[in-house]
C-alpha cells in the first residue's frame, strides 16, 4: 500500500509539473499573441508620437487592420493620422468606429489636444471641426483646450459669434498658460473683426489686408488692390494657394502702395503690369485692366511682345559668340532687306548703325532679322527656352503655351511659346526681329528684365511670401528652387547697358521714359498697324546701374510705344521709384 500511494503521488507531481508547464506555455503564448496583435499599433504610435510621420503610422495601421483586438485605439489613432494627411472623410469614419469600440483609453484627452495643436501649427484649421466634434462626444466634460480649438476652427470659418462663445467657454473652464494668452488675444480680435465685418485672410507684405472673409456671409472677398490681379477670379485661384490655406492667413509679396499705383494705371488703360524685386524675384505688383474680367491676366500669355524681345535675340547672339561685324555696321534704308523677293519693312530708315547697341536703341528690324538668320532656328530656340518660350510638347505641334515658371512658395505661372516650327527663312527672320507670332505674359516680360538686370541668373518668381495659421504663427515651408544661370554675366551686362541707350539716346525709342526722374533701362515694342490700333510693350528695370525693380508692361490700343512711354510709363515709373526709394517696397 505505501508503494502504491508513493506511485500515485509521483504521478500527481508529474501531472502538476505538466500542468504548470502548459499554463506557462499558454501565458507565453498569450503574451506573444498580444504582442503580435499590438505590434502594428505600437509601431504606428511610435511613428506618430516620435516624429509625426503620418504616412508611416498609417502604413503600420493598415498592416494591423486584419488582426483582432485593439480596434478602438487603432481607430482613434487612424482618425488623428488621417486628419494630419488631409483626408477628413476617412478621419470621420475612423472616429465613428472608435466611438463604437471604446476609443484609446486614459491618454485620450492628451492625445486629442496634442493632435489639435499640431493641426493648428500646420495651418490645418479646416480639419479642426472633425477633431472637436469627436472630442466633445468622448471627453466629458470637454476640457478647456478643446473649447479653445473649437473657437479657432469657428474663427477660421468666419463664424465670429460662435468663436466668441467657444472662447468664453474655454475661459470659464479654466484655460491656462499659453492657451489662455491665445484665447484672450483671439477673443479681442474676434470682437474687433465683428465690428468691421471682416476676418483677414490675405495680406500684403507689411500686413495690409488685401482679402477677407465676410463675417456675415462667410464668403471670401478681395479688395480692389487684389482684384487688379485676380481679374474677377476667386481668391483661391492665386497660384500656390489651397482652400485650407485660406482658413488661416497668407502674406503675399505684393507691396500694397505699389500695387495700388499699378492698379490706378489700368483704370484708364487695358493691358497688364508686373514688377519684380531684384535680385530675389518677389512680385511687388501685378495688375491689369478691370474690365472685361479675365482671370489672372498679368500671369497669362495674352500679349504680343513686339520688339521687346529683341533683347533676347541680342543675348542669343552674344551667348553663341558670333562676331558683331557679321551684322553691323549697317546702313538701314528701311525697305532694302528682302527674303524670297519680299521686302521686310522697318518702321523707318535708321541710317548708319555702327553697333548692336545702336541697332537696339533704334529697334532696327533688319539688323535683328539678319541676326536670326545667322543664328538659325535651333540656336535661337535653345537660347529662348529658359525664358519660358519652349513648347510643352514636340516642336511643330502648334502649341501656343510655353513651359511656364515654377513659383517659389508653390504653383506655376503660364508662359508663351515660340511659333511652331520648322520656320522658313521669312518666319525665322520675323521671329528674331519682333517675335510677332507668339504671346507672352507681363510676368514673363518682367522675368526677362530681371535676368538681364541681375547678371544672368533667373530666380523662381515668388507671390506667396509666407503662410500663417489663424494665430499668426508662420507655417513651415519647403525652400524654393535655387536660381538658375541662363545667361553669362558678360552677356547680361552688355544687353542691360544697351537697354539704357534705348532711353538715353536722343532718338531712342524709349526716350519718353526719361521723364521718370530716375535712370531707366528698357526695350520698347509696338504692335498692330495695317489699319489696326497700335499697342505697346515694355521690358525694363530701374534704376539703371543699381537695379531694384524689374518690370513688364503692356497697354492695348494705346498708340506707339514712344508716346506711351511718355504718357503712361514715365509718370508711373517716377511714382514707383518714389515708393522704392522711400523704403515702401522692401526688396530684401
Amino acid at each position: 500500500m505505501p508503494g502504491r500511494r508513493a506511485a500515485a503521488h509521483g504521478r500527481l507531481a508529474v501531472l502538476a509539473v505538466v500542468a504548470c508547464g502548459l499554463l506557462v506555455l499558454l501565458a507565453v503564448g498569450a503574451l506573444a499573441w498580444r504582442g503580435w496583435t499590438r505590434a502594428p499599433y505600437e509601431e504606428a504610435l511610435a511613428a506618430w508620437k516620435g516624429s509625426g510621420d503620418a504616412p508611416a503610422a498609417l502604413t503600420a495601421l493598415e498592416r494591423g487592420a486584419k488582426r483582432p483586438g485593439l480596434e478602438g485605439p487603432e481607430s482613434e489613432l487612424r482618425g488623428i493620422v488621417q486628419l494630419a494627411l488631409g483626408d477628413v472623410h476617412e478621419a470621420e469614419l475612423a472616429f465613428a468606429r472608435a466611438r463604437e469600440t471604446g476609443g484609446a483609453g486614459s491618454d485620450r484627452q492628451a492625445s486629442l489636444i496634442e493632435a489639435g495643436r499640431g493641426l493648428l501649427a500646420e495651418g490645418r484649421e479646416d480639419a479642426l471641426p472633425t477633431l472637436v466634434d469627436y472630442g466633445r462626444v468622448v471627453l466629458q466634460p470637454a476640457p478647456p483646450e478643446l473649447e479653445a480649438l473649437a473657437g479657432f476652427s469657428l474663427h477660421a470659418r468666419g463664424d465670429l459669434a460662435g468663436a466668441r462663445e467657444a472662447y468664453k467657454a474655454a475661459r470659464d473652464a479654466g484655460v491656462a498658460g499659453e492657451w489662455k494668452e491665445e484665447v484672450d488675444r483671439m477673443f479681442t480680435a474676434a470682437a474687433e473683426q465683428a465690428r468691421s465685418g471682416r476676418v483677414p485672410v490675405v495680406l500684403a507684405r507689411g500686413g495690409e489686408v488685401l482679402a477677407w472673409r465676410d463675417a456675415r456671409t462667410r464668403q471670401l472677398v478681395a479688395g480692389p488692390e487684389l482684384q487688379a490681379l485676380l481679374g474677377g477670379a476667386g481668391v483661391e485661384s492665386l497660384p500656390g494657394l489651397s482652400a485650407a490655406d485660406l482658413d488661416g492667413l497668407v502674406e503675399l509679396t505684393l507691396d500694397a502702395d505699389l500695387q495700388r499705383r499699378a492698379a490706378r494705371v489700368y483704370r484708364n488703360e487695358t493691358g497688364a503690369f508686373v514688377g519684380l524685386s531684384i535680385p530675389d524675384g518677389e512680385i511687388l505688383a501685378a495688375a491689369s485692366e478691370a474690365e472685361p474680367p479675365f482671370p489672372l491676366v498679368p500671369f497669362a500669355p495674352a500679349f504680343q511682345p513686339g520688339s521687346t524681345l529683341k533683347v533676347l535675340t541680342m543675348a542669343a547672339w552674344l551667348e553663341e559668340g558670333l562676331p558683331d561685324d557679321l551684322v553691323v555696321p549697317y546702313d538701314c534704308k528701311g525697305n532694302d532687306f528682302k527674303i524670297d523677293g519680299e521686302i521686310l519693312y522697318d518702321w523707318s530708315a535708321h541710317g548708319r548703325l555702327e553697333s548692336l547697341e545702336r541697332a537696339l536703341s533704334q529697334s532696327c528690324n533688319t539688323v535683328f532679322a539678319r541676326m536670326g538668320l545667322e543664328l538659325g532656328e535651333a540656336r535661337l530656340r535653345d537660347e529662348l527656352r529658359p525664358f519660358g518660350f519652349g513648347a510643352s510638347h514636340a516642336e511643330g505641334a502648334g502649341d501656343t503655351e510655353g513651359e511656364g515658371f515654377e513659383l517659389a512658395g508653390g504653383g506655376r505661372a503660364r508662359s508663351g511659346a515660340l511659333a511652331a516650327g520648322p520656320l522658313d527663312e521669312k518666319r525665322l527672320a520675323r521671329t528674331a526681329m519682333v517675335l510677332d507670332e507668339t504671346r507672352m505674359s507681363a510676368l514673363q516680360a518682367a522675368v526677362i528684365a530681371l535676368v538681364l538686370a541681375d547678371g544672368g541668373e533667373l530666380p523662381a518668381p515668388r507671390l506667396v511670401r509666407r503662410k500663417l495659421n489663424l494665430l499668426g504663427e508662420e507655417l513651415p515651408s519647403e525652400p524654393g528652387p535655387a536660381p538658375r544661370r541662363v545667361l553669362s554675366p558678360e552677356t547680361a551686362a552688355r544687353v542691360a547697358k544697351a537697354m539704357e541707350s534705348v532711353v538715353n539716346d536722343p532718338d531712342g525709342t524709349g526716350r519718353g521714359a526719361r521723364s521718370a526722374g530716375v535712370p531707366v533701362a528698357l526695350k520698347t515694342g509696338t504692335t498692330g498697324g495695317d489699319g489696326n490700333p497700335l499697342s505697346s510693350a515694355f521690358v525694363g528695370f530701374l534704376p539703371a546701374g543699381r537695379p531694384q525693380l524689374a518690370f513688364g508692361m503692356f497697354t492695348r490700343d494705346s498708340g506707339r510705344s514712344l508716346d506711351v512711354s511718355r504718357r503712361v510709363l514715365g509718370p508711373f515709373l517716377e511714382e514707383a521709384w518714389s515708393e522704392l526709394s522711400s523704403g515702401g517696397a522692401r526688396t530684401n
